[in-house]
């Protein structure tokens, strides 16, 4: 079906139409593809409004006859509404993920160290453990975005620290100890009477519990979050 109508309700009706996939990158496009080409969703809003108001901006006065394909319009909005569906696929093939856009402040050693950290104080065993969960992940951008200075210098002091202290008593680094020698060098930081120290093992404890009871996994499969818990059944088979 052909409708003729004219220029000016052309160029609102493209408005429109921006508006509306500005509208909808900013809800249905995943965070960590905003983090990835370094635009937030605000940004993507205001653009396609923009974009549209200079494109209407020297539209004629004396509205003109034009003719719009209404199959066309709609194929044209199909197209484009697939093609944000189908952008989280393309970003796992190409491999863009959260794990590798977080550009993390610590130096390889220092993320080995922590990994190893977090997988001593919640192991594998026959379960998942805090690795297999991405733990370790969680707490590189937790220390990098989320505290200050100060406690972020502290903990790659105490990370260098753990580590020669491991090679002087063990004569390896932390990262090559089995789980039993890992344990005890943790405990030494427990019960150590250093106010940093203990800052740094009450730290790691904490957060690496926190960030596995709340990973996807853990609380999908073991404690059964519902996103709208207590869900009423109205209609259920009842014994006399």
């Amino acid at each position: 079906m052909k409708l003729i109508y004219c220029d000016a309700d052309r160029r609102e009706s493209k408005i429109a139409l921006s508006y509306w996939l500005g509208v909808c990158m900013m809800f249905f496009l995943p965070g960590r593809f905003n983090a990835f080409i370094g635009i937030n969703r605000g940004w993507v809003y205001n653009f396609s409004y923009i974009h549209a108001r200079l494109g209407a901006k020297n539209s004629c006065l004396i509205p003109t006859a034009s003719i719009m394909d209404r199959r066309s319009a709609v194929k044209n909005l199909m197209v484009a509404s697939g093609g944000l569906i189908t952008l989280p696929f393309w970003m796992e093939a190409c491999g863009i993920s959260d794990k590798n856009t977080h550009q993390a402040s610590f130096s390889p050693a220092e993320q080995e160290i922590l990994a190893k950290i977090t997988d001593t104080i919640i192991p594998a065993g026959n379960a998942v453990g805090a690795l297999s969960v991405g733990v370790d992940k969680f707490l590189q951008k937790l220390i990098d975005d989320c505290y200050e200075k100060p406690v972020q210098d502290n903990v790659k002091k105490q990370l260098r620290l753990l580590d020669d202290k491991t090679q002087a008593i063990y004569g390896k680094s932390f990262a090559d100890c089995d789980q039993k020698q890992r344990e005890e060098m943790l405990l030494k930081w427990q019960g150590s009477q250093v106010k940093e120290d203990k800052d740094f093992f009450d730290l790691m404890k904490s957060q690496t519990i926190f960030g596995f009871n709340t990973s996807q996994k853990v609380m999908q499969d073991y404690l059964h979050y519902e996103v709208a818990p207590g869900h009423y059944y109205g209609c259920i088979n009842a014994k006399a």
